[in-house]
């Protein structure tokens, strides 16, 4: 199957005009196979019979074994509850098969198509018009980021609080998707996609379920309202469609959607405003859930395994912390340790009358492992299934960095690592935190225009959403383990993330790295991202708003003519300065190489030291006006000092060629040809970006006194 991002177009250059392709192979808990490239245009390439042949066949007798096993250990008296587990397995194994390798370019996945089909046919079967059988509803739930980290004042236990708040937010998206659908007996199929806070679902057009639509948007909103006040808020638009629009010219329909939600929500809770009117502002802020979102936060690192159950009844289980109460919806969520805790589980379960139920690993995709507990509920409906959740956090227990800590004092080994403790990961000599939010440019205008034309249909945007929402929900996870970096949020488009401020400029950079090749490096699918750099006492709250303002001038800013596009971003912001990544990663590298010439030239007089590097950054931020721009003038007027800063460290031309360490010779030939040797328009680059390798060597080289 043709990698869908490779055709991904909004005029920011030409996309990859080369072969990108995924093998046949199921989903797992390890990192996404990237596509694979071959150098040969799409319709002169011909894939290895044989191979694709070989490994549609291992994942066909895979999915026919998982399949016979759940049947023969599991309860198969409810057609819902199978209906709902094939559905999964049909992810697992067919996400990366193509619908149609017979066409030119086939880029739609066997899953996305299938369930796109069987939604819409559902659809015609219950529409009063045949020609416009379609309601398609757009939503989103506003004032996530805001939710998330707003109310975390003390900086005790704060890690565990943005845990337990980020993936609350995750349930609650996902229970209001599935509300949504059980409103009008609908199946997982109708829902196009539900990530990062936004979703579209499929609905039969018919005068019913317009009028129900708006009593649903009113009951969500006044739920949402009567559980957080005025924070959370799901702002909805709606429109009916030909069934023809469907699967060309796609894009005309998520103009309309874009335009209609736009609208709504300079209108947000006005339909909800008799209700809420009569109340004070800070009555309104004043509401709050009842949800011990630290208890969460302390269970998830823990968490094996997901119960979603639809119930009225939560009351009996209400005071148990690994509950997670959306009753106003009609269910509620379970948090399960191990293996042989789910019987026990399921027995407390079963005492709230349930209606549905399903059963989720969250850790890997094998839901074969779960089959034989479906029975423990007998007259109960009860699927399997696997979610994808961006829950890292780094413990105790695997940070060997902090070995140092007396953790039978101190910490329980299973316990999540506290923000004090990871500012101190490879950063043990003055310890600060690294607060990273990163987001893909453009997303909002790639969904609409990026797979315009004939090409664009409603298959082809559930399968660009939902590897996209893969991305950030799956491989982020993946990679922040190796960062020791604690995953606050992570889904749809975006993540915000926490690390020790050394390990958090690693980790941007092998997020972009991996996102580019997820994306067959199209330049029009880019990422940006900014970092605030804080003491791990500073308020996680204020923390989050610097480094969204880092990540805002990332966007913002121009460094090249090519820039002038209001589109092309493909940046990050650090120590107050934007840069490319490509020049981020050399500044790093540089940065370390310095660091390391500096720790061998302790104890010389003279040549590389920190008050040299510190005295070259005090005097390339002269050369920076307020406005950010590299003033000229005061560089050329630099230089002389500069020569004079030079000899007197025994860095001239001549001394270096006497310079009998080759590193040391290496490092001191740079930063002379940087910042003294250079054409013009290197040397503007070097100073506007010194600050990057300046700040980094700077602190890295600090200690606590």
């Amino acid at each position: 199957m043709y990698s869908i991002f490779k055709y991904v177009d909004i005029g920011l250059g030409e996309p990859p005009q080369v072969v990108y392709y995924q093998k046949p192979t199921p989903l797992t808990q390890k990192l996404t196979d990237k596509p694979i490239r071959v150098e040969v245009e799409d319709d002169k390439w011909f894939p290895n019979a044989q191979e694709m042949i070989g490994l549609h066949n291992e994942s066909l007798s895979k999915f026919k074994n998982e399949l016979v096993d759940i049947a023969s250990e599991g309860n198969t008296k409810h057609t819902r509850a199978i209906l709902t587990t094939l559905y999964s397995l049909l992810w697992k194994y067919t996400s990366t098969v193509s619908s149609a390798s017979y066409k030119t370019n086939p880029d739609i996945s066997l899953f996305d198509h299938s369930r796109m089909v069987a939604a819409l046919s559902v659809c015609m079967m219950n529409a009063e018009d045949i020609n416009q059988p379609v309601i398609l509803l757009k939503g989103d739930i506003s004032g996530i980021q805001k939710f998330i980290y707003s109310e975390i004042k003390e900086t005790d236990g704060a890690a565990k609080r943005l845990r337990g708040r980020s993936f609350f937010v995750k349930l609650l998206a996902d229970t209001l998707s599935n509300y949504i659908i059980r409103q009008y007996d609908l199946y997982d199929s109708n829902i196009v996609y539900n990530s990062g806070g936004g979703f579209e679902i499929l609905i039969p057009a018919n005068q019913t379920n317009r009028e129900k639509l708006i009593q649903i948007e009113k009951y969500i909103n006044l739920s949402l309202f009567q559980m957080f006040g005025s924070k959370l808020q799901v702002v909805m638009a709606w429109g009916e469609y030909p069934l023809y629009k469907m699967f060309k010219n796609f894009d005309e329909i998520q103009q309309d959607l874009t335009q209609k939600l736009s609208l709504k929500k300079k209108q947000k809770s006005l339909s909800i405003l008799e209700k809420i009117f009569p109340e004070t502002i800070e009555d309104k802020e004043n509401k709050h859930s009842g949800v011990d979102f630290e208890a969460i936060g302390t269970a998830i690192p823990h968490t094996e395994y997901l119960i979603e159950v639809v119930s009225d009844n939560f009351e009996k289980i209400k005071n148990d912390d690994r509950a997670i109460d959306l009753g106003l919806f009609g269910q509620y969520w379970y948090l399960v340790d191990q293996n042989q805790d789910i019987e026990l589980n399921l027995l407390k379960i079963k005492e709230t009358n349930p209606t549905f139920v399903t059963l989720y690993t969250i850790k890997d995709t094998d839901i074969g492992k779960l089959a034989k507990y479906t029975k423990y509920l007998d007259i109960v409906p009860t699927a399997l299934s696997f979610k994808f959740i961006a829950n890292n956090a780094p413990i105790y227990k695997h940070i060997r960095e902090l070995k140092y800590i007396n953790q039978s004092q101190e910490r329980k080994s299973f316990e999540l690592v506290q923000f004090e403790d990871l500012a101190k990961i490879n950063s043990e000599n003055y310890p600060l935190l690294g607060i990273l939010r990163m987001d893909v440019d453009n997303l909002g205008f790639i969904f609409k225009k990026g797979l315009s034309g004939e090409k664009y249909s409603i298959s082809r945007l559930a399968s660009l959403s939902r590897q996209m929402d893969m991305f950030f929900t799956h491989d982020v996870d993946i990679i922040a383990r190796d960062y020791k970096i604690y995953i606050t949020y992570s889904g749809g488009d975006d993540l915000f993330a926490v690390g020790s401020w050394t390990n958090i400029i690693d980790f941007a950079l092998a997020i972009r790295k991996e996102f580019g090749e997820y994306t067959t490096n199209n330049v029009n699918v880019t990422l940006s991202g900014g970092v605030a750099i804080t003491k791990s006492n500073y308020p996680i709250a204020k923390s989050a708003i610097l480094s969204g303002i880092a990540e805002d001038n990332a966007k913002k800013e121009k460094i090249s003519n090519k820039d002038a596009d209001k589109y092309r971003k493909d940046k990050i912001n650090l120590f107050e300065t934007t840069l490319n990544w490509d020049e981020l990663d050399n500044r790093i590298k540089f940065a370390n190489d310095l660091y390391n010439a500096l720790e061998m030239n302790k104890e010389a007089s003279k040549g590389v030291s920190s008050s040299f590097v510190y005295r070259l950054l005090v005097n390339t931020r002269q050369t920076i006006g307020k406005d950010g721009a590299l003033d000229m003038e005061k560089v050329y007027r630099l230089t002389a000092r500069l020569h004079y800063l030079f000899a007197r460290r025994a860095m001239s031309e001549i001394d270096i060629d006497q310079e009998k360490n080759e590193i040391l010779k290496n490092i001191k030939s740079k930063l002379l040809q940087f910042f003294l040797k250079s054409e013009e328009k290197i040397r503007r680059r070097w100073y506007k970006t010194f600050p990057i390798v300046g700040n980094y060597v700077i602190l890295k080289n600090r200690k606590i006194k």
